[in-house]
């Protein structure tokens, strides 16, 4: 039996649930919750990985879908119905499996910058960047890798920038980070099936971003029929933290667009 994941809950109205990414965990919703928890039902969970959702007895390892699977557990158990997913990063692959999995549990999709390649037979993870990442944990520290990790996802001037203290509180999320490289190396986006995917989608990016990400969600907008892409200025692969209060005004219109899609004609 799976241990119990982390849940915070906050607010009414419209249900969203927040997936965070890698070296992070429901705590890095803080400014999301705050703009937004006047106005919609928001959920979030850390997921499996970190100490307050530890893997199932036994697991070493934890896939894309097995995540996904967490996420349709947490929409049928604690939200019980269909919900706007919001994911960040590995987040964003996490909520886009799991609208693939099983799509009637999903109202809308806002998927920021997911750590995809730009083609369907690219490395999801190169394997210089998964050797390095093992070599520094096994011969340096596991604090050091989810310092390299930082620096390689934000970009060096967006890491130089962090406070020493996220830094570190970050980088103890190392065994997570780990994880969820390892999920991804054998994870592939299948793009050619994302045509039935009939869900509004909202598709998010920094303008000051790494370049490895802008191609994944150009993909994305080719394969997914009801998407959108957008790009927010003064924001790195972080979004929701960068730039919260055009993060926040986007969430409030797209689940709003949502709505009127849903009222009854004349209403």
């Amino acid at each position: 039996m799976k241990p119990p994941l982390h849940v915070v809950h906050r607010g009414e109205g419209p249900d969203v649930v927040l997936v965070h990414g890698s070296a992070a965990d429901a705590d890095g919703w803080t400014t999301v919750f705050a703009a937004l928890s006047s106005k919609l039902s928001l959920w979030a969970y850390d997921r499996r990985g970190t100490d307050r959702s530890p893997l199932p007895p036994g697991r070493v390892a934890y896939s894309v879908e097995d995540h996904a699977r967490d996420l349709l557990d947490l929409l049928d158990r604690e939200v019980g119905r269909p919900a706007v997913l919001v994911g960040s990063s590995f987040g964003a692959v996490t909520a886009l499996e799991a609208a693939r999995a099983q799509p009637g549990w999903v109202r809308g999709l806002v998927l920021c910058e997911p750590p995809l390649p730009a083609e369907e037979s690219g490395p999801p993870v190169p394997d210089a960047f998964m050797d390095e990442l093992l070599r520094l944990r096994s011969s340096e520290s596991g604090e050091e890798a989810g310092r390299f990790f930082l620096r390689r996802v934000l970009g060096p001037e967006a890491f130089a920038a962090m406070r020493p203290r996220w830094v570190e509180r970050c980088a103890a999320l190392h065994a997570q980070i780990v994880l969820d490289c390892q999920a991804l190396q054998d994870f592939r986006p299948r793009y050619r099936r994302l045509a039935s995917l009939e869900r509004p989608t909202l598709l998010v990016g920094g303008d000051r971003s790494p370049a490895d990400f802008p191609p994944a969600l150009d993909a994305l907008a080719a394969a997914l029929p009801g998407s959108r892409r957008v790009t927010v200025p003064n924001a790195g692969h972080i979004v929701h933290s960068d730039a919260p209060r055009a993060f926040a005004e986007l969430i409030v219109d797209f689940v709003r667009s949502l709505d009127a899609a849903a009222a009854p004609s004349g209403s």
